[in-house]
């Protein structure tokens, strides 16, 4: 190099000062800087001062690539493990690191870095779009059984205020009971297996309230209608012109007996029991 020769060589100190001051190129520098370390100070000097400019630029440079590749490799990678929560926070640091050497970044990295990020959006914004309709269904299910279960309560509510049911009367709440049953069965199963298994264990007690009280009242029945048919006879002999045996009467009263009560007692038995009573002491007193 022309300026490095005169750098080193020209006669002239001012020269040479002004050829040291335009030189850039690194090499050259080194050649300078190496042979005027014992000959020009102030040539020398300069020589080092630019080559410690230069290598400092060249490691910043390097350090900025280093810190853009590392940038981009973990952008790139988020999202893979389907941590989305913890992805999106560790976009938003890497966002900030990048703000640090976007100015010295290379257009390659700055166009990979920009596609990286849209990527790792687009696929968050799908993420959140998803999480948010699991949210509305779970919350149409949850909404649902609760529905469900306050049609069963009042099912149940219905049976208890009745006294008896039998033949095709149990029919209409036989066919709500299943169409319940199977409307619950088929409902969405929750998200959180600690609740679904809490409904589903009140389910099963409802339903077992409610099995139990359909056979309650069918068994009332029976037994009603055997205490009717007991009345019944009573009152036709009461009514009866013919002479009265106490065997007859004794009849009676032993196969109303053999008939329990059901417990706890029901207004139903109380009522018959009382009619009974009345029938047997004017059968008894004839």
């Amino acid at each position: 190099s022309v300026l490095g020769e005169i750098a080193m060589n020209d006669p002239s100190s001012d020269i040479r000062l002004a050829a040291i001051n335009k030189l850039s190129q690194p090499a050259i520098l080194e050649r300078v800087f190496k042979a005027t370390r014992n000959r020009d100070k102030r040539v020398n000097r300069i020589a080092r001062d630019k080559l410690d400019a230069t290598i400092a630029q060249q490691e910043q440079t390097q350090q900025v690539r280093t810190e853009c590749e590392t940038i981009c490799i973990r952008l790139e990678a988020l999202g893979r493990n389907h941590a989305w929560e913890q992805d999106q926070a560790e976009a938003k640091r890497l966002q900030e690191r990048w703000q640090a050497v976007a100015a010295g970044a290379d257009p390659d990295f700055q166009t990979r870095f920009t596609n990286a990020l849209q990527v790792f959006q687009a696929a968050f914004d799908n993420y959140q779009q998803a999480l948010q309709a699991s949210r509305l269904r779970e919350q149409a299910a949850l909404a649902t059984k609760q529905q469900l279960y306050n049609q069963a309560e009042g099912l149940l509510a219905e049976l208890q205020s009745l006294d008896r049911l039998g033949n095709a009367a149990d029919e209409p709440f036989i066919q709500r009971l299943t169409t319940w049953q199977t409307q619950w069965q088929t409902n969405q199963v929750l998200q959180d297996p600690s609740e679904e298994q809490q409904w589903q264990r009140r389910f099963e007690q409802l339903h077992h309230h409610l099995q139990n009280r359909l056979q309650a009242l069918r068994t009332y029945h029976q037994e009603a209608t055997a205490l009717e048919s007991i009345i019944g006879q009573a009152e036709t002999l009461l009514n009866s012109t013919e002479p009265l045996t106490p065997p007859v009467v004794e009849d009676l009263q032993t196969r109303w007996q053999e008939i329990s009560p059901p417990t706890p007692p029901v207004a139903l038995f109380d009522h018959l029991n009382s009619r009974f009573n009345h029938l047997f002491t004017t059968l008894q007193e004839r």
